[in-house]
């Protein structure tokens, strides 16, 4: 009865607070089953415009338009699509304003900060109309695992106001128990906290978990060390990390639920999310265009993996045309619709290959923690790229390539040193020993992929590393 109230009290908040949210939601619904050629004929329509406001409005597109003597209107047909560049993280790094519309104040937009999957810190310009869009998307995924807006949550996620600070604000608290959710910070796992959690979960066991799929597993492999099985989650949303097929095997165990996973960041939200029968991740056409590109940005062919890049069509404060998100997929083999939704899937997102750190009193702190750390809350814009190492519980090692190198950076950059120090401390442990080095570049690993975090003390199942 507590579910149902909250569900009836969830939906009438969100048709009065956020109405366009809410008629992006009923859109989505409509649009996720239309037939491919309608559905097609929508998205280049929403295409058209997004190129259309690029070419007037955004100096670094409308010099593109403007050299290549293309026209937007003609730019929506798929090969001349592909003559657009592809936008990297190195652009966004430097393109500044030039990547703005000259709109955005009247669309009241806002700045949002990634460290992103390949340890490039990034900022991108949002406005509200982008985040009712996106915010829709994800109610729309967590429809399909079968929970509804107002129900009983509980979430591992990261809270820097409740690491920095020692706890929450009242106000976010009673926000959380009136939505009935319970939290458990995933930059601070420590047993006691867990074992507390679970707990929590044992005795109400909510609708829908949500959480980082390393920070879920850790959490699941936890429990199951512990001699522990909870019944009765509705069930498990994973998000943020690669859901690595054994990390869902474990976190089905433990939790007798069915495990979804959705794939998203900060740069344009969250692109795409799997339906009931897990058979691969819908990508939301109606609010982006998706192509996965070989190295010569050729398309490829579904069941070929290749570099994952997005066009978001409803950010129009910076439009975010064929980004490449630095992460790989590929298309489903299968063109046909599944779970009664005709949108194209996606299978084997990869490409985050991000590692537990262990804390010296055996909790852990989840690897995106120090995405946050250098790519969010401290925003070093001298910071080109970074990468933590751990080869003990007790020390750490921050390796930082400097986008202007100078001859001795740890004496011109000593108080940003000391602050990433001290917040390293806060996370992992105070009597941690946190080391710097200045290295000219950061090489991926043997397997192509950029890894941002390596833990050298204790890591998940294999994950292909």
């Amino acid at each position: 009865m507590i579910d149902a109230a909250r569900i009836a009290v969830g939906a009438a908040q969100l048709r009065l607070r956020r109405p366009e949210t809410a008629r992006w939601l009923a859109r989505l619904r409509a649009e996720a089953s239309l037939p491919r050629a309608e559905m097609r004929a929508r998205q280049t329509a929403r295409l058209a415009t997004l190129l259309e406001h690029a070419a007037r409005h955004v100096p670094y597109w409308r010099d593109w338009f403007a050299g290549a003597g293309l026209a937007p209107a003609d730019a929506v047909d798929p090969d001349r699509f592909r003559r657009l560049p592809v936008m990297t993280r190195r652009l966004l790094q430097d393109g500044g304003e030039r990547l703005w519309s000259d709109d955005h104040v009247a669309r009241d937009s806002y700045l949002n900060s990634s460290g992103g999957s390949t340890g490039q810190p990034v900022r991108v310009r949002q406005d509200r109309a982008y985040a009712d869009a996106v915010h829709a998307a994800k109610l729309l995924w967590d429809e399909w695992a079968g929970y509804r807006l107002g129900a009983s949550k509980a979430v591992v996620w990261g809270s820097e106001r409740d690491l920095f600070h020692g706890q929450e604000t009242l106000r976010g608290r009673l926000k959380r128990w009136v939505r009935g959710e319970h939290w458990l910070n995933a930059f601070r796992m420590t047993p006691v906290e867990m074992d507390a959690f679970l707990d929590r979960l044992e005795a109400a066991p909510p609708r829908l978990l949500l959480g980082y799929a390393n920070s879920l597993y850790e959490l699941a492999a936890h429990a199951e060390r512990t001699g522990r099985r909870i019944e009765g989650v509705g069930a498990v949303m994973s998000s943020a990390s690669t859901l690595f097929p054994a990390y869902r095997t474990t976190i089905r165990r433990v939790f007798g639920a069915p495990v979804f996973d959705r794939y998203g960041c900060r740069e344009v939200g969250d692109p795409a999310g799997e339906g009931p029968s897990h058979a691969g991740a819908h990508v939301c056409e109606s609010l982006y265009v998706v192509e996965v590109l070989r190295d010569d940005d050729t398309p490829c062919e579904p069941g070929e993996t290749g570099r994952l890049v997005v066009t978001c069509l409803v950010n129009f404060s910076m439009p975010m045309i064929r980004y490449d998100i630095g992460d790989v997929a590929a298309w489903h083999e299968s063109d046909a619709p599944s779970d009664g939704v005709s949108w194209r899937r996606l299978r084997e997102i990869g490409g985050r290959a991000i590692e537990t750190i262990v804390r010296p009193d055996g909790g852990v702190v989840s690897p995106m923690y120090f995405i946050h750390l250098l790519g969010v809350t401290l925003e070093r814009g001298w910071i080109a790229r970074f990468q933590f190492v751990q080869d003990r519980p007790e020390a750490l090692r921050v390796r930082l390539v400097l986008r202007d190198p100078v001859a001795d950076p740890a004496t011109v950059h000593a108080a940003a040193l000391d602050e990433i120090a001290t917040k390293v401390r806060q996370a992992i442990g105070d009597g941690v020993a946190v080391a710097f080095e200045f290295p000219s570049e950061i090489p991926p690993s043997a397997s192509g992929k950029y890894r941002y975090v390596i833990s050298n003390v204790r890591t998940g199942p294999d994950d292909g590393r």
